[in-house]
């Protein structure tokens, strides 16, 4: 656990570059509530908007970082 206010966020999961930045998580709340959305495609989208250089190979690193987030 961490403290924001003393420290800074993290800016990468697991060797991964992550978008940290609070619109992140708006659009990725708004992405999830989205029923026109195949949920296929709602993984894919949520992975391209967190990852900010290159998404996990391994889906499971990819989706474990999206869950800690």
């Amino acid at each position: 656990m961490f403290n924001c206010l003393l420290q800074g966020f993290p800016t990468e999961y697991k060797g991964y570059a992550i978008n940290t930045d609070f619109r992140v998580g708006i659009l990725l709340t708004q992405l999830t509530e989205d029923e026109s959305v195949e949920e296929d495609l709602k993984l894919l989208q949520a992975f391209n908007i967190l990852y900010k250089d290159k998404i996990p190979e391994d889906f499971q690193v990819a989706y474990s970082g999206l869950e800690w987030f």
